[in-house]
């Protein structure tokens, strides 16, 4: 069943219906061993990373089949973390699968996707007291706070403020451990921005701070890695974030000078990916907030053609403000949700 597997990693770039193929194989085994061996942990630990690996190639094309496989997996690792309750691979093992149910539910039913999201939390919460000196665990913890924050951001912003503050605290003490660990660096910074992004919602002075701070440590990673387009990405996003705010705190000059950066970072970021959905959704929020209305809607139309399917996002933008009402804007989301739920679309 592993060399099926190996295959089929090794195919994903190449050939996807083989990628199916050889992990389908591979399960087959599995399940026949799980069935064999019943109480056997090391035959039942194999079946949930198959159900997972098939289920993330559907997420995009098939996502109720996805939903059907993580959950097969998801039931394996709560029967593992079952019979061996102490044993803290089972129980990461099990937020993962909890994650990633949450993952797929975040566009299409935010409460059932906060609910596992608040489980996975749990466990985290536990590992963390078990080895407080685990950086694996206190980065899943970081995770899991920002996690449940995201969903929190419109219903109740305080509560998410209150979860990204504690997100924030594991990220800097990561990255006072490791300073030089991007990975742990550009989490810093997604707090920084998340909770600008919170202090701007409840009109609090901080979130320039804030922004300020996601501004200065994303200016560095470009430095660092001058080609890597997800890295002027962000950097685009929190200059846009820091000029809209001045321009809603009447700050023209302020808000031009930091939109002038955002465009040449995100231009930066295009010529580099220019099949990132992403880049294109950022550029609907700036050409919503500094363009047009048009303008806009014809990014927001790129990114949806590009593989941009979050609905729920693209609905609570604040940036996208200036486009709630008009026909097109509606037609959009109606497409991201018909995309996301597994449909073909219209475009």
């Amino acid at each position: 069943s592993i060399s099926y597997i190996n295959l089929a990693d090794l195919d994903r770039a190449l050939d996807s219906r083989r990628v199916r193929g050889g992990y389908e194989k591979g399960l087959a085994i599995q399940e026949r061993l799980a069935q064999l061996e019943p109480e056997n942990t090391t035959c039942m630990r194999g079946l949930p990373f198959s159900y997972e690996r098939l289920a993330n190639l559907d997420r995009v094309l098939d996502p109720r089949r996805a939903r059907e496989g993580y959950e097969k997996g998801l039931a394996v690792q709560e029967r593992l973390a079952q019979l061996e309750p102490e044993n803290t691979t089972y129980m990461r093992d099990l937020s993962i699968s909890y994650n990633n149910l949450a993952d797929l539910d975040r566009t299409l039913d935010p409460r059932r996707a906060r609910e596992g999201y608040q489980k996975g939390l749990a466990i985290r919460e536990r590992l963390a007291q078990l080895e407080p000196e685990n950086t694996t665990y206190l980065r899943d913890l970081s995770v899991s706070y920002d996690r449940v924050a995201d969903l929190d951001r419109t219903l109740d912003p305080r509560r998410a403020r209150e979860g990204y503050q504690k997100g924030l605290a594991i990220a800097e003490q990561l990255a006072q451990l490791d300073p030089e660990n991007m990975t742990y660096l550009r989490e810093l910074s997604i707090s920084f921005l998340s909770l600008g992004q919170m202090g701007e919602r409840l009109e609090l002075a901080e979130a320039q701070e804030w922004f300020d701070k996601a501004v200065g440590l994303r200016r560095r990673f470009t430095v660092q890695r001058p080609d890597d387009p997800d890295l002027w990405e962000r950097l685009a996003n929190a200059c846009h974030k820091r000029g809209a705010w001045a321009l809603r705190r009447g700050a023209p000059a302020d808000a031009d000078a930091f939109h002038s950066e955002c465009l040449r970072a995100l231009d930066r970021a295009i010529v580099l990916a220019p099949d990132s959905s992403s880049a294109m959704y950022l550029m609907a929020c700036v050409r919503s907030v500094f363009g047009t209305s048009e303008q806009a809607l014809q990014a927001l139309e790129k990114a949806v053609e590009l593989g941009f399917h979050d609905a729920i996002e693209a609905a609570g933008e604040r940036d996208l403000e200036s486009l709630r009402g008009h026909p097109r804007f509606e037609e959009l989301l109606e497409e991201m949700r018909s995309r996301a739920s597994g449909g073909a679309g219209t475009i």
